[in-house]
């Protein structure tokens, strides 16, 4: 087992002791099928945080170079469904199906809340309510990855 999975495996251990103990301080049992749940989304989290960081600098690069912020959204949306399906599908869902049909409803959804949506809230952060546009994505990030993990888990994954 390398270093770093043999990390991760420990990081997953002591996480699973502290929330056990703090299950039965409240008189509740962790059992297995929650600790999964709760480890998939902390795993999706994870995904998404090195997903965010990698898209932002794709997305500020790109603003600094002189795109607008459209452009530079839809830059950083190209790398980030490659960059999340790769990532998702190896550390959290582990799809079964054939991976082009998966990465074709990665894209599908990400269409909808990485384009859509996302231009809607950066239309509605940057030029209605004046928010930076260096600040904008971190807060479309708080409505969108709920909506994607719930959309990523039910179908794009099956």
């Amino acid at each position: 087992m390398n270093l770093l999975k043999r990390a991760e495996t420990k990081g997953f251990e002591i996480l699973y002791c502290i929330l056990s103990k703090v299950y039965m301080a409240v008189g509740k049992n962790l059992s297995e099928e929650k600790w999964k749940k709760i480890e998939q989304i902390i795993r999706y989290l994870m995904v998404g945080v090195w997903n965010m960081a990698l898209s932002y600098l794709v997305y500020a690069g790109l603003l600094l170079l002189g795109a607008g912020y459209s452009l530079s959204n839809l830059g950083s949306f190209c790398f980030s469904v490659l960059n999340s399906f790769i990532c998702s599908q190896k550390f959290v869902f582990h799809g079964t199906g054939k991976w082009y049909k998966m990465l074709g409803k990665v894209a599908l959804s990400y269409v909808g809340t990485g384009l859509i949506l996302q231009e809607i809230l950066l239309f509605l952060w940057i030029d209605l309510l004046s928010v930076s546009p260096f600040i904008a994505p971190f807060l479309n990030v708080c409505i969108i990855t709920p909506l994607n993990f719930i959309i990523q888990k039910v179908w794009a994954y099956k």
